[in-house]
């Protein structure tokens, strides 16, 4: 690397340290006086266990339906499967209050689907079925890239192989497509789990914030600031301590991969 190129890359590494680590390291240290808050508030101990139950059961869903659906996609190669399966990356990019706006047009009382579901005494929206569906519709696509990225690195004949030995369709995807795909399943399971504890927008929009109901922690930090903001900042080193311990596994997920590859 030649000296201008060097001096540019130390500077623009500076830029990048002034932008993330150095607002990390001072919310930690200012934050961690209030540490206590997590284990004595009532309202963040109620957010957390709506916050773990929702996440829970949502990256559950997403799992039972993510493996042989986007396993159906790939094992298909029908491009018009396939464009129908683009369809599911589309909530990754879009903002999080755009995604709560869609769910809550077709599930609301007076949505499309909704209306039909109202009739029959089914009530989706500001319930915590509406926070496990935004964080389905929000998070999911991270599990299914993650996954799809698994399978593409699969060899295909090794499927050929399986099928000439009379392995059928069920075995190949329990002994062959799952073992080997493990570490990209592990690691979707990881980062959609995360996204779906720190869901907002969707969240808000579709299923409202009401405590003990529907708040989880990162709405719990937006009411906490009008009150007490000592008690989101508590709330935010919580997250931030399990988006940390997610990188660290992560990490050791990806590192084992390597090495048994080596």
């Amino acid at each position: 690397m030649d000296g201008l190129l060097r001096k540019l890359g130390i500077a623009a590494f500076g830029m990048l340290v002034a932008i993330y680590v150095v607002p990390m390291g001072v919310y930690v240290s200012e934050s961690i006086r209030y540490a206590g808050y997590i284990f004595t508030s009532q309202e963040v101990l109620a957010a957390l266990g709506i916050s773990l139950k929702s996440s829970i059961a949502s990256i559950a869903a997403v799992v039972l339906i993510g493996l042989p659906g986007i396993y159906y996609v790939w094992s298909r190669n029908d491009k018009r499967i396939d464009f129908i399966s683009d369809i599911f990356d589309i909530p990754m990019v879009i903002p999080p209050s755009v995604a709560g706006l869609i769910l809550l047009i077709t599930f609301g009382k007076m949505g499309i689907v909704g209306r039909y579901l109202d009739i029959a005494g089914i009530r989706i929206p500001f319930t915590i079925v509406a926070v496990c569906l935004a964080q389905i519709f929000v998070a999911g696509p991270i599990f299914f890239k993650s996954y799809r990225v698994g399978l593409e690195s699969i060899d295909e004949e090794l499927i050929i192989s399986a099928e000439t030995l009379g392995l059928d369709d069920l075995e190949i995807f329990l002994k062959i497509i799952l073992p080997m795909c493990r570490t990209s399943i592990l690691t979707g399971m990881l980062m959609s789990f995360s996204r779906m504890l720190a869901e907002f927008g969707a969240t808000i929009m579709f299923a409202g914030n009401l405590k003990g109901v529907t708040q989880t922690l990162p709405l719990a930090i937006f009411s906490a600031m009008e009150t007490d903001i000592n008690v989101s900042m508590a709330i935010g080193l919580l997250l931030i301590g399990i988006s940390v311990t997610v990188q660290v596994v992560h990490k050791r997920l990806l590192f084992r991969k390597v090495k048994n590859a080596g």
